[in-house]
């Protein structure tokens, strides 16, 4: 392999020939032009040498139809989708150029094309790969600076967990999150990354079921990655596991002897990865190289008084999506939020508070926006009774002077369930389906009696 410095341009080109005497003046001139050039004979190793440095583009000479520069071609397109390919074919070989644009390249040049010509494509398509690489990034990152965080509560299990997620961001170490589904695992390991000294590089995201170990090896030596989000790790395939195993073996603490820093290893699972290796169904020893730093994310059930303010947060952002004025909930509503027991978590009150917005129509959101089989949210028992007095007599006309702050009808409420209960501050959170802790603090608050 030959690699030039090149200059302050710095681009980057794999060059698959097979070392005739044009393509021997060919590569000098591109030196001459300013490009790094790689080059290299055989599939295996033009492969080798892209996965091994930072390629912006690769030239492919396809003028002997016998030669293995389309496979050179497609194994490059699969493995790499956002380099940029630029051919060489014979100017009266239609089919191969046809071929080769069908598989994969950005432009095709014939034999006859000067060096400078052959430059100007390859840094051409290459540029256009990089404009595509930042607008994805740009997009993301203006999606995320758009997410609510949804991890902002005063709960004791979220307090514990953003303790947790600053730790963890402050070291190297691999992190395995569990959490049931819509519990926000992804967004728990994108904190993670945010708040580590590798915030400003890229964050790879894979997809765990059924990923190759090719694909997996490819990604786990890819130079731009600092740190690689390994999604749903419960369904990694055997052979894959095996793939990851040996690559988390060969990760050294000291990366600085090394010369080489390896990408960071996350895995979120919504499934109990000690009770899979314990039947054989995941491996043993890739568990215990995962669960290094390990987090659980808690259910929305453990977090419930975190969901009042969850659930303004979600509000107002899908009214600022919207554009529309956001009027909150009327105190039914919040009453309904707050005793659901939401199997799916955040995700389904996200979605239910996304239909309590459209159907609410610009108005307060109320119970009646947040039932029905779309939802799946009904009506807990031990609070329908509750929630029957609060919006008793709604067919009938009402003035502003009958609404009444939040806050008095919150205390209302509250108290009326203690004196239901004669004080017992268990039965009466289990009737208004609140914890004990979230009771006792608003006892406080509102200054309200036991008895």
């Amino acid at each position: 392999m030959k690699l030039s410095q090149g200059t302050d341009l710095r681009e980057t080109t794999a060059f698959f020939h097979k070392g005739e005497e044009f393509c021997t003046e060919l590569s000098a001139g591109l030196k001459a032009e300013g490009l790094n050039i790689i080059e290299e004979g055989a599939v295996e190793d033009i492969m080798a040498a892209v996965r091994a440095q930072d390629v912006d583009s690769a030239l492919i000479d396809l003028r002997d139809s016998s030669s293995r520069g389309m496979q050179v071609l497609q194994d490059l397109r699969r493995e790499n989708p956002d380099i940029g390919i630029v051919v060489i074919s014979a100017s009266d070989d239609l089919e191969t150029t046809r071929q080769a644009l069908a598989n994969g390249a950005d432009d095709f040049l014939v034999e006859n094309h000067g060096s400078d010509l052959v430059a100007a494509s390859l840094r051409l398509v290459a540029s256009s790969y990089r404009l595509r690489r930042e607008n994805r990034s740009f997009l993301a990152a203006l999606e995320q600076r758009n997410t609510p965080r949804e991890l902002d509560g005063c709960s004791p299990v979220t307090r514990r967990l953003q303790a947790a997620i600053e730790r963890a961001s402050e070291n190297d170490a691999t992190i395995l999150i569990e959490g049931k589904p819509g519990t926000g695992k992804s967004m728990v390991a994108r904190m993670v990354h945010d708040l580590s000294g590798a915030a400003a590089e890229q964050l790879h995201v894979l997809d765990c079921e059924g990923l190759t170990e090719e694909r997996l090896l490819s990604c786990l030596s890819e130079p731009n990655t600092s740190t690689l989000l390994l999604e749903n790790i419960d369904q990694l395939p055997s052979l894959s596991q095996a793939v990851l195993v040996r690559a988390l073996k060969e990760m050294q603490p000291d990366e600085v002897a090394t010369g080489h820093r390896h990408a960071r290893i996350i895995a979120t699972t919504k499934a109990r990865l000690a009770e899979m290796t314990a039947k054989g169904s995941f491996r043993e020893d890739l568990y215990y190289r995962l669960n290094v730093f390990p987090l659980v994310v808690p259910a929305l059930q453990e977090r419930r008084e975190d969901i009042a303010s969850l659930a303004n947060l979600l509000l107002a952002q899908a009214c600022a999506n919207n554009e529309v004025s956001c009027r909150g909930f009327t105190p039914a509503a919040m009453i309904l939020l707050e005793t659901h027991p939401w199997p799916d978590n955040v995700s389904q009150l996200k979605n239910v508070i996304l239909r309590g917005q459209a159907l609410a129509g610009g108005e307060p959101i109320d119970r009646i926006h947040l039932l029905g089989p779309v939802s799946g949210l009904g009506v807990p028992s031990g609070v329908a009774g509750m929630n029957d007095c609060l919006v008793q007599g709604e067919d009938e006309e009402v003035s502003e002077d009958d609404i009444r702050p939040f806050q008095e009808e919150e205390k209302r409420i509250l108290g009326r369930a203690l004196r239901a209960t004669r004080g017992n501050v268990r039965r009466a959170a289990q009737l208004l389906g609140i914890g004990r802790a979230t009771l006792y603090r608003k006892i406080q608050v509102y200054d309200l009696r036991l008895q």
